[in-house]
């Protein structure tokens, strides 16, 4: 008889015991979901982009007078993605342009407000982007060679931007750090290559400066 009541007390305490276990790998697993950060791509996602623009205007006014009617300058971008494929955008450039005289002078200031189709995945995404396309020029010059008071104009254009290209994931950046006491950082740095058109007075309709432009870039873009 105490035989079999041993036999049972140690049935049931190996029972307790398989039961705690389970319970502790069960819970464990549980809070390791919790805490364990999310990996890939995630849906809402804000990047900061710097890089070089080259643009090639219509307009043979420019070139008439600066021989030459494009050039590359520095550019800024930034974008929030809320969606899965899609995101929006804002852009902005500065470019200057001097006669070698030094008697005029043209500065542009392209900005872009739009937003992007989005498709691939984290490590290559190809996009396709539309957007309000606005450039803003001062010029000033002495319209004559004995002229010492100098002649401003300025303006707005408006119009049409267009883009498409893609985004190369790069292993520079590891990702954020996930420490409750540490604050998340960047997750991943890109490159981008892209090209576009820039629509300012399409099909002839519009007046002044004809600010339509073809347009490239190359440049980073690092992931918050």
């Amino acid at each position: 008889m105490n035989t079999y009541v041993y036999h049972l007390r140690d049935t049931v305490l190996k029972c307790i015991l398989l039961i705690g276990l389970w319970t502790g790998v069960v819970v464990g697993e549980a809070n390791a979901q919790e805490t364990v950060p999310p990996s890939g791509f995630k849906v809402q996602e804000f990047r900061v982009g710097v890089g070089i623009s080259a643009e090639r205007w219509s307009e043979e006014a420019i070139a008439s007078v600066y021989d030459k009617n494009g050039k590359m300058f520095p550019t800024l971008s930034l974008s929030y993605r809320f969606h899965k494929r899609l995101s929006l955008d804002a852009s902005a450039g500065t470019g200057r342009l001097e006669t070698e005289n030094g008697r005029n002078e043209l500065q542009l200031l392209p900005i872009t407000v739009g937003g992007s189709l989005l498709f691939g995945n984290e490590n290559r995404e190809p996009f396709i982007s539309v957007a309000a396309g606005f450039v803003q020029f001062s010029e000033s010059n002495l319209p004559f060679y004995d002229s010492a008071r100098t002649v401003n104009i300025y303006g707005t254009k408006f119009g049409v931007d267009t883009k498409t290209g893609v985004r190369i994931g790069t292993n520079l950046i590891s990702g954020p750090s996930h420490h409750p006491r540490a604050a998340s950082g960047a997750s991943q740095m890109d490159i981008e290559v892209a090209m576009g058109y820039r629509v300012h007075q399409a099909f002839g309709v519009g007046t002044g400066l004809n600010m339509n432009a073809f347009h490239t870039s190359i440049g980073v873009n690092i992931r918050y």
